[in-house]
């Protein structure tokens, strides 16, 4: 509501990222996604949260020794940069996508956790033009708020955190 923009709960299983739930924003141009983003993992916002839980090992794995395709001018195409752009992620608790993976849209994206184990993300999205530069702080901000918040109280990311996310053994709760 703060925002305008479309907003969206993506569950990360394994490394493939899936839209939960998608609330339309008010400006004409709203992003039309499927159910299973297909947009390049260092070229997104989700998919840069989900890079930034990953080993730097299994990061390389995942997508090579570089350089990676440039989606746009914008996009990261060496792991130096990419690592940049996570590590902003760690700094400020949310990431942003500006024209990375299509120019004239923007996604800034927080982490969703379990135990603090990443299981998804909570992303805004909406075209460049409708939000500065300046707003990627307060909106950042405001959707790491949101994303701590559903860590701390949803109780069915601990299904998801189990049957996806959990690397370690099962154990009884």
């Amino acid at each position: 509501n703060s925002t305008g923009q479309t907003s969206s709960l993506v569950l990360f299983l394994g490394t493939h990222r899936l839209m939960v739930e998608t609330i339309r924003g008010e400006h004409p141009l709203v992003p039309y996604y499927e159910r299973w983003l297909r947009s390049p993992l260092h070229g997104s916002a989700s998919g840069k949260v989900l890079l930034a839980s990953l080993t730097p090992q299994e990061r390389a794995s995942l997508l090579g020794d570089g350089p990676y395709p440039a989606h746009t001018p914008h996009t990261a195409t060496t792991p130096e940069q990419l690592a940049v752009q996570l590590e902003s992620l760690k700094d400020k608790g949310f990431i942003v996508a500006r024209d990375d993976a299509f120019v004239g849209m923007t996604a800034i994206a927080s982490p969703v956790k379990y135990f603090g184990r990443v299981v998804g993300c909570l992303a805004i999205i909406g075209r460049s033009d409708a939000f500065s530069a300046e707003d990627d702080a307060r909106y950042g901000a405001a959707l790491a708020n949101s994303a701590s918040l559903l860590s701390s109280t949803a109780p069915s990311l601990r299904s998801v955190f189990y049957m996806f996310a959990y690397r370690g053994p099962m154990v009884a709760a």
